[in-house]
């Protein structure tokens, strides 16, 4: 196996905290241009110095379906590292595969980066918050839910992106990042 792809898989094994948080934000200030955010959880990052930015990261990866329905099956199923089950955004369009962008504050940001990470690199979503706030008041943001980690409702959401509305969130797509330089921008930071 080569370095690269040692690479992807340990970064795919991470904890999801540290993942997004940790991990994926480094490297998406380097690959956008951002400057970190240091005030505290209004935003993840400013772009040219005025526009407060949010990312969320969501992986691609396979659920680990357990041939018995207990929950003692369920948990041993869950041991199968992410590494394992490594998706694509193809998988996303057959069906094979669903992901969900979670814990979306409406008002804490002016950008919305949401990148999808598969086999193949960072897939790099941008919508202004502007936009997305028009779209999720008319309903219009395909599987837009305002119920997610917050008791006050409709200030904090989510959204899938599935076979039913990949097509639809393309319009958002802005880059697509390789492993290779991932990695590089890795050992940079």
């Amino acid at each position: 196996m080569n370095r690269v792809e040692k690479f992807k898989k340990a970064f795919f094994d991470l904890p999801s905290r540290k993942f997004g948080e940790t991990f994926v934000q480094p490297i998406l200030y380097k690959v956008l241009g951002d400057v970190p955010y240091k005030g505290g959880n209004d935003c993840d990052a400013f772009r040219k110095d005025r526009f407060r930015v949010e990312y969320k990261a969501v992986r691609v990866v396979f659920k680990v379906l357990s041939p018995q329905k207990s929950l003692y099956y369920e948990i041993l199923a869950s041991k199968v590292p992410m590494s394992k089950r490594i998706g694509t955004l193809k998988n996303i369009k057959d069906g094979d595969i669903g992901v969900n962008c979670q814990n979306i504050k409406l008002k804490d940001f002016d950008i919305l980066n949401y990148v999808l990470v598969d086999d193949y690199g960072f897939h790099i979503f941008e919508i202004s918050g502007k936009e997305f706030r028009t779209y999720t008041k008319s309903k219009k943001f395909r599987g837009w839910s305002p119920n997610h980690g917050s008791k006050e409702k409709g200030k904090n959401g989510q959204f899938p992106i599935n076979s039913g509305n990949l097509s639809w969130h393309m319009k958002f797509f802005k880059k697509k990042v390789p492993w290779k330089k991932i990695m590089d921008i890795a050992m940079k930071i």
